[in-house]
């Protein structure tokens, strides 16, 4: 019997018999799948959002911008855009595309948090949906294209970056607009598709500067597929975004073509041998490069020609580090991390259960699907690659994207855009399991099965797909890099929060902060602030407690050594404070609180030769201090009485 035809269809490049034929289908465009279907993926994706912002917004630094984050700096740099003319001053510290973005809205809304907050969640809503569209137009599959939309409607770590302010929602989402653009462009060529595109990816590279990834894949494209006759298009979409930057640049007295002070030092801290590559760092040698070196091209080059020349198999051992990070499924984190956020701030983020992980698993997937049909059908590849550019171009810029990436060091931040664009092709690699496991199943009319293919064959390839399916999930679960300090980076997140709690005067929960933070990670400076802050509302109890735990763990370290004396010396334990004074180096920022402290201490326990010893010591240093002065001479006359006496 004939099978019915249906509206729309499912077309996967899954595995096939060499003798099977390919079949190609238009798009499924019916009213349901162009236009109703996006609308419930759009509301889906915005009900998370906004429950998550909801969440937010109950707690106590909802409307605080963390001075030392990113988003404290694009923040006030915004103020000062929108406040100028949209012209600013000089040069940008980052890539102007967010700074703009946040001024535009600014402009309008004015300076509430809220309101920003607001808006990213709904372009993050948006990116659900051209993702949609991306997938199904690369897959001309409805299910693998809402499958792809879920991956990030429920994905906790890109609600996350649309609510935090911080420019990697954006770029992704420029990126997703660019490409979806783009493909509508190589499928029916127009002069100003091409010209929209190019003006788009261009927006994208000034927000984020691995997106010039876009651009490469786009002019490979542009050459090998006979699109060379929209090139000029294409280059003059871009060009506008950089003549505007131009003469923003000219107006406020900028290097004509400049955009950010980023970009030589960040690539040496990537690969210098004294770091691993994972995670943003304050390298002293990769600054030195890039004091040296000046240009991005010049700091590439020394970099990795002296490293190779120092050591080759150290520093490919840190290229090696740095692709572990970037498949792993940790959020190398920078200043706020995820797993803070969703600790403290939205717990419903613990049920938005897509992870780099689970997207990195089934993009295996898709990959070893697309392994096992080219094997299967390895007459008909180079068709394959013909009838499909826009799957060539998508494929290509996500490699050259991660390369960009890896060319630097490991950062969430950085590498945030492919988690999305992995959406799309984890979703295949999870239709792809579908599909074969729907091979076991009749049609709905139950007289005709999906395949004549053997179910030998689809148990075979089912099994190998789930296997390779599982090896990625332990590798990307299991196999961690080395950099990757959880603990510390939590404890700093804490920190983070305790400061700005201190700055409202809020003392008890900056206490408490600070001590979650230390729970976390037992930082040297996280013990000094703490304990200063301990002994400034006169708790010298805790305060000694951590002085003690922070003198056990740092023994070197001088300034445990002087919060310990300090305490003593403020207990009337005399003899405590003298054996922390002695164990306290010379040192300029201490020798007049130790001279001092061991003359006024030794002078309580009537040991008035050593306290002579240490006023004298004291007085050449202050010889301003007349009582000091005075000091030495009572205990001399009262040494030189009880020598007379005796």
């Amino acid at each position: 019997m004939r099978r019915k035809n249906r509206k729309t269809q499912d077309i996967n490049f899954q595995p096939s018999m060499p003798d099977e034929k390919i079949k190609t289908t238009a798009l499924p465009l019916s009213r349901f799948t162009r236009v109703i279907l996006p609308l419930i993926i759009f509301v889906t994706g915005l009900l998370t959002g906004l429950l998550c912002l909801y969440q937010y917004k109950t707690t106590d630094l909802f409307y605080t911008v963390n001075t030392v984050t990113d988003s404290y700096g694009f923040y006030e740099t915004a103020k000062s855009i929108a406040a100028s003319g949209f012209i600013g001053k000089d040069k940008f510290n980052q890539e102007p595309g967010y700074y703009y973005f946040l001024a535009l809205i600014i402009k309008i809304f004015g300076e509430n948090i809220f309101y920003i907050r607001l808006i990213q969640i709904l372009i993050g809503a948006l990116n659900i949906v051209t993702i949609y569209y991306i997938t199904l137009r690369l897959f001309k599959s409805v299910r693998t294209a809402v499958i792809s939309a879920l991956l990030l409607a429920f994905s906790g770590v890109f609600i996350y970056y649309n609510i935090v302010l911080l420019r990697h929602f954006l770029s992704s989402f420029i990126m997703n607009t660019g490409i979806l653009i783009f493909i509508c462009a190589i499928e029916k060529p127009e002069k100003k598709k091409f010209f929209l595109s190019g003006l788009i990816f261009a927006v994208g590279f000034f927000t984020q500067p691995n997106i010039i990834s876009l651009l490469a894949a786009a002019l490979i494209i542009i050459f090998f597929f006979k699109f060379k006759k929209y090139l000029a298009y294409y280059a003059a979409g871009a060009a506008v975004v950089i003549i505007l930057l131009a003469g923003r640049n000219l107006m406020a007295g900028a290097d004509l073509f400049s955009f950010s002070n980023k970009g030589p030092a960040e690539f040496a801290a990537g690969h210098t041998l004294t770091v691993n590559g994972v995670g943003w760092v304050e390298d002293k040698t990769a600054n030195e490069y890039a004091a040296k070196y000046k240009t991005l091209f010049n700091v590439m080059y020394n970099v990795v020609f002296d490293s190779l020349a120092a050591d080759p198999i150290k520093y490919f051992g840190i290229q090696l580090n740095k692709l572990t990070a970037f498949f792993n499924n940790f959020e190398v984190p920078n200043n706020y991390n995820f797993e803070y956020f969703k600790t403290n701030n939205i717990h419903f983020l613990k049920f938005a259960f897509i992870n780099f992980g689970i997207m990195f698993m089934f993009t295996m997937t898709a990959v070893i699907s697309c392994i096992m049909t080219l094997i299967a059908t390895r007459k008909k590849i180079v068709f394959n690659i013909k009838s499909h550019p826009e799957v060539l171009f998508y494929i290509l810029n996500a490699v050259i994207f991660s390369m960009s990436v890896l060319a630097f060091y490991i950062l969430s931040r950085f590498r945030f855009p492919l988690f999305v664009l992995l959406a799309p092709l984890a979703a295949f690699g999870l239709n792809a399991i579908i599909n074969l496991i729907t091979e076991f199943f009749p049609y709905p009319n139950l007289k005709e099965k999906k395949t004549s293919r053997p179910w030998n064959i689809t148990v075979l390839k089912l099994l190998i797909l789930i296997i390779f399916t599982i090896i990625s999930g332990l590798f990307t679960f299991f196999y961690e890099a080395k950099g990757n300090q959880k603990e510390y980076n939590m404890a700093l997140a804490y920190a983070n929060d305790a400061s700005e709690y201190l700055k409202r005067n809020e003392i008890e929960k900056a206490i408490q902060y600070y001590k979650w933070a230390l729970q976390q990670y037992p930082a040297e400076a996280g013990f000094s602030t703490l304990i200063r802050i301990l002994l400034q509302n006169n708790d010298f109890e805790q305060a000694s407690f951590f002085s003690e735990k922070a003198g056990a763990i740092y023994p070197a370290s001088p300034d445990f050594c002087y919060y310990k004396a300090f305490i003593a010396v403020n207990k009337q334990k005399y003899e405590d404070c003298i054996k922390n004074l002695l164990n306290l180096p010379d040192l300029s920022n201490f020798i007049t609180f130790k001279y001092y402290n061991l003359a006024f201490c030794y002078s309580q326990l009537k040991d008035y030769r050593n306290s002579l010893i240490y006023w004298e010591k004291y007085s050449e240093i202050h010889p301003e201090d007349k009582d000091a002065a005075k000091n030495v001479v009572n205990i001399r006359n009262h040494l030189k009485s009880l020598n007379q006496g005796g």
